[in-house]
């Protein structure tokens, strides 16, 4: 930087404290970049111990979530990734310039894939993950506890996997979540527990699952609810009581239930913003 110029003190001082906020800035940017290299070399490892099992990723600058309709029945909707041309970063690098090592992997899909604990505890570092399907991955109770750390998590596809009571303990740092799949899941009244801490969840997937109509008094505290899937359920028409405390739902999958005709019809007195599916009509 050379020699202290010759001047007045104030001077003197001057130069002294830029060359010190230089100093300073060129260290912070060393760390930085050394940081940078570092999360980019551990998640291009995640990212291949996820392809060597089949499954796959979509990037943070690729990604876009958007609502679709499912055919059957028609108007349930669900969340779907909706793939644009990369943009940001992985828009103007260079093709010939690995852009994995840069771009944040947002959403993982392992749906059906067999997934070891350390690919699931790599996937658990990702801190802008924000959708994962591990559907029908035969995932246990002590690996999902991996998920804890996973705040930034959205969207959860948990579909198929064998859960007890106990095993949805590691949601209660999940305040982000807006979507959770439990189709075809064991999970009881009991297990509907974990879900009441979640105050940003909008759309639950419940059906094919041993729930009653008094496991839904746990999601009477879920204010921002709009979805809400009980198809192949055990609930009746107690489950009145509890649903009513539901203001913002819109859409509620009543198929295959012991809910008789007279109690749809007081669901939508109730909420008559709500859509219900119930196929006895």
């Amino acid at each position: 930087m050379g020699s202290v110029p010759c001047g007045t003190p104030r001077k003197r001082l001057l130069w002294l404290t830029l060359r010190a906020v230089l100093a300073t800035g060129a260290v912070c940017a060393v760390v930085k970049l050394g940081y940078v290299a570092y999360q980019a070399r551990g998640q291009k490892q995640i990212l291949s111990d996820i392809r060597g099992i089949g499954g796959d990723v979509v990037y943070k600058s690729q990604v876009s979530y958007t609502q679709m309709e499912w055919p059957i029945p028609p108007g349930l909707p669900t969340t779907c990734l909706e793939l644009w041309e990369p943009q940001g970063i992985r828009g103007w690098l260079p093709s010939w310039i690995d852009s994995e090592w840069l771009d944040s992997i947002a959403a993982v899909d392992l749906y059906g894939k067999k997934t070891p604990r350390e690919v699931l505890a790599g996937i658990a570092r990702l801190s802008s993950l924000e959708y994962l399907d591990i559907g029908r991955t035969e995932l246990k109770a002590d690996e999902l506890e991996l998920l804890a750390g996973c705040r930034s998590l959205r969207f959860l596809q948990l579909s198929g996997i064998r859960l007890d009571a106990a095993d949805l303990g590691f949601l209660r740092n999940s305040s982000s979540l807006e979507e959770l799949a439990l189709t075809d899941t064991n999970i009881t009244d009991r297990g509907l527990g974990s879900v009441v801490p979640l105050p940003n969840l909008r759309w639950l997937w419940l059906g094919s699952t041993q729930v009653t109509s008094a496991g839904l008094a746990n999601l009477t505290r879920c204010n921002k609810l709009e979805l809400l899937d009980l198809n192949r359920t055990k609930v009746d028409d107690n489950a009145l009581t509890h649903l009513r405390g539901l203001p913002s739902l819109r859409v509620l999958d009543l198929r295959s239930t012991s809910v008789t005709k007279t109690c749809v019809n007081d669901i939508r007195s109730a909420l008559p913003n709500c859509k219900v599916f119930y196929e006895k009509e």
